[in-house]
């Protein structure tokens, strides 16, 4: 079988045994060898200002970090992450930084105040957005879940809506009217109603 040399990939060639491969290459029924040269040792250089002749394109950006810094976001602006790279080490990435609400395909969730809602008037929280498992929370801004606190699941698939109150309040009751979700308080007098949910779907 006949051999190929498939020479200098990094610029600056290295054929001691260390940092040489071959590999085998069936081209029209007959299998010849390749020697692969110099891609263990520096084939790939990432994190460095300026890629040398021949070598791979070093990773680059103009957000204002430093060379070799590499930001990475959510299109939201949730979640930021920064990969640092540095020339012949490996990627490596800071802590995570967090603010808002990440969201993810198969999980979300939401939060929101009424308006100053009158006793024993029912009022929509919001509408179900789309199919899924939904866990609710209502209540009044105050320490006092005993009597304002319903914790509610919600089913929703199609037009098919189920609700199950788990936790209950005397003076408080959550129903549903269709998609949405609705809160009536008895306090005795006008008030707002939080609410916060997650979906999963």
């Amino acid at each position: 079988m006949s051999e190929v040399t498939i020479a200098n990939i990094a610029g600056g060639e290295d054929t001691s045994p260390a940092n040489t491969s071959k590999i085998e290459i069936e081209v029209g029924g007959v299998s010849k060898f390749a020697q692969l040269v110099n891609i263990l040792k520096n084939a790939i250089p990432i994190g460095g200002t300026t890629p040398a002749a021949g070598a791979f394109t070093t990773l680059k950006q103009t957000t204002g970090k430093a060379v070799g810094a590499i930001p990475i976001s959510d299109v939201n602006g949730n979640l930021t992450l920064t990969a640092s790279t540095g020339s012949g080490a490996p990627v490596r990435a800071g802590s995570p930084t967090f603010t808002g609400t990440v969201t993810s395909p198969g999980y979300t969730t939401g939060s929101g105040i009424t308006a100053s809602t009158a006793t024993g008037t029912a009022v929509k929280l919001f509408t179900l957005p789309g199919n899924g498992l939904y866990h609710i929370f209502v209540h009044l801004n105050t320490p006092d879940v005993a009597h304002y606190g319903v914790y509610a699941v919600v089913l929703k698939q199609g037009n098919v809506q189920k609700i199950s109150i788990l936790m209950t309040a005397p003076l408080m009751n959550v129903t549903l009217n269709g998609a949405d979700v609705e809160a009536t308080q008895t306090s005795g007098t006008a008030i707002a109603i939080y609410y916060e949910y997650q979906r999963i779907n």
